[in-house]
C-alpha cells in the first residue's frame, strides 16, 4: 500500500482516537462532585443522616465539613436528614444547620422520619413500630411530622411507616373488617 492511501485511512481513526481520548481525559479530569451536579437530571444519587447520625456527626463544623466533603467525593447530590427515628428527636438547631450547610453546598435536601418506637408498641411488632389505632400514637406521629415540615419542604418516610398490630384497641377497633382493609384504611 502507498504512503498517501495508508494516510487516508489512518489519519481519521488517529484524529477519531484523539478526540475519543480528549473527552474521556476530560470526563475524568472533573471531580465526581461535577460530573454528579451536571447528571443529576439522569442520576441522582443520595444519602441519609439518620436522626443519631444528625446528632453525632452534623451537629459540629467539623463533623458538617466531613460530611459535606464526603458527600462530594461520593457523587451525593441530595441528602436526606433524618428528624425523628427510634423516639429519638434530632435537635432543631443542629437540622437547620445540616440544612442550610448542604443548600450552601449546592445539595438537594429533604427531611426523613423513620416511625419507629413512637406511641403505644404496636403487639407482635418486633421492630418497634407502633399501634396506630392508639390516638396516643397519632397525636405523637402528627407532631413529629409538624416539627419536621416546619424544617424542610419535602419530607421522606422511611419504610418503617406500616403496621401488623393485633393488640385488643386494635381488634375491636378492626371490627367485621379483615386485617387487609383495616390496615388500609388506618395508614390511610
Amino acid at each position: 500500500m502507498n504512503k498517501t492511501k495508508f494516510m487516508r485511512r489512518i489519519l481519521p481513526i488517529g484524529i477519531g482516537l484523539t478526540v475519543v481520548i480528549m473527552s474521556v481525559t476530560s470526563v475524568y479530569s472533573q471531580s465526581l462532585w461535577e460530573t454528579a451536579k451536571k447528571n443529576k437530571d439522569v442520576l441522582t444519587i443520595t444519602t441519609l443522616f439518620t436522626a443519631q447520625n444528625v446528632r453525632d456527626y452534623l451537629s459540629t463544623t467539623a463533623g458538617l465539613d466531613n460530611a459535606v466533603n464526603w458527600c462530594k467525593q461520593t457523587g451525593i447530590t441530595k441528602v436526606y436528614i433524618e428528624s425523628f427515628r427510634g423516639a429519638y428527636y434530632a435537635e432543631r438547631a443542629t437540622l437547620v444547620s445540616a440544612r442550610d450547610r448542604f443548600l450552601k453546598e449546592g445539595f438537594s435536601v429533604s427531611g426523613c422520619v423513620t416511625t419507629t418506637r413512637l406511641g403505644k408498641n404496636g403487639v407482635g411488632m418486633g421492630w418497634g413500630g407502633p399501634c396506630y389505632s392508639d390516638k396516643g400514637s397519632q397525636e405523637e406521629l402528627q407532631k413529629i411530622f409538624e416539627y419536621t415540615a416546619g424544617i424542610f419542604d419535602e419530607i421522606m418516610i422511611d419504610d418503617f411507616l406500616f403496621t401488623e398490630c393485633e393488640c385488643e384497641e386494635c381488634i375491636a377497633a378492626r371490627g367485621d373488617q379483615t386485617w387487609s382493609k383495616y390496615y388500609n384504611d388506618l395508614m390511610v
